[in-house]
């Protein structure tokens, strides 16, 4: 039987012992097993949330999914399972991480200028099209076009159209899964093609999400050098090196809600590169304008083009 789970923010002995002792072998355990995606919470002695909680510490990205199964009887059976998303390459890192308080999620807001040139056409495009007309009436969203954007509001995403040419689209920003708190709106993109969740949009639904720059949190290196590092993440504003625009690679899949089906997309990530390994250990994917025909061609394997992401980007502190 496992011991009840402890807070991973408390750092004396006996915490400790627990972790190496009892946490780790479970959590290697199901980084080793969790392929057939099919984890049983009773298999852990561990109530649903609790597992799900210790996952995430560890950088397991996971939902819940109720599974049921009629007996012979005509009785219905209900079990919780766990729908692991994401693996982590080292559960060991990831944890260390938190208890220095260096880990947050990856790529979680953007930031658009409608007055852009290079993005204005796209967004043009969307606004005045029937569909968006038609998802802001049904799901009682706005298309944003301009400032902070966030998970679950509705964008503008760049993806090939019925007859296959470049079209843009109003889209929602990440995948809904069943018994999930909230929207999956990052995907590693090392892994994505041998996920269950995302390897349908890996392989057949790309997209790009025009944007300025993006946002993300994280302790200045000076701060973490001379111990002086606090609760309170620093904001930074991040772009290309010598880019006025920012091209977010993506895939997308149809969810449906109100009767309407609309693409959801989700932001996919690699390695830190450059200045940002100072911030994260993570980054999105991110491509030239020249490279979006590739990244949307179904003739192109998105695994070559993606060697063409870009690693050089300005980190500033943001503003606002």
């Amino acid at each position: 039987m496992i011991p009840p789970l402890l807070p991973v923010t408390e750092e004396n002995d006996g915490v400790q012992r627990f972790i190496y002792r009892a946490v780790f072998p479970v959590v290697f355990s199901i980084r080793d097993q969790c392929r057939s995606l099919d984890i049983l919470f009773s298999d852990y002695a561990l109530r649903g949330r609790e597992l799900k909680a210790l996952l995430k510490t560890f950088g397991f990205v996971s939902a819940m999914e109720i599974e049921t199964e009629q007996t012979a009887t005509g009785h219905l059976i209900f079990r919780q399972k766990l729908l692991i998303i994401d693996i982590p390459h080292d559960p060991v890192v990831k944890y260390q991480k938190v208890l220095r308080g260096e880990d947050s999620e990856m790529c979680c807001r953007y930031f658009i200028d409608d007055k852009a040139d290079e993005l204005l056409p796209y967004f043009e495009s969307a606004v005045h099209s029937s569909l968006t007309e038609k998802l802001v009436a049904k799901l009682g969203k706005p298309l944003i076009t301009k400032g902070e954007t966030r998970p679950t509001n509705m964008v503008v995403g760049i993806a090939l159209n019925k007859r296959g040419l470049t079209s843009t689209f109003p889209m929602i920003w990440g995948y809904s899964v069943q018994g999930g708190r909230g929207p999956i709106f990052n995907a590693r993109s090392e892994t994505v093609g041998e996920k269950s969740l995302f390897k349908d949009g890996w392989a057949n639904h790309r997209c790009i999400i025009p944007a300025s720059f993006f946002f993300e949190w994280g302790i200045p290196a000076d701060d973490l050098e001379n111990g002086t590092a606090g609760k309170q993440k620093t904001k930074y504003a991040i772009q290309p090196k010598g880019a006025s625009s920012t091209w977010l690679a993506g895939i997308y899949r149809l969810e449906e809600s109100n009767g309407v089906q609309y693409p959801a997309f989700t932001i996919l990530t690699k390695e830190a590169t450059g200045q940002m390994t100072s911030i994260h250990d993570r980054m999105p994917v991110l491509f030239q304008q020249d490279k979006i025909t590739d990244w949307l061609s179904p003739d192109i394997d998105p695994s070559l083009t993606i060697r063409h992401a870009l690693h050089d980007l300005v980190v500033e502190k943001s503003a606002g």
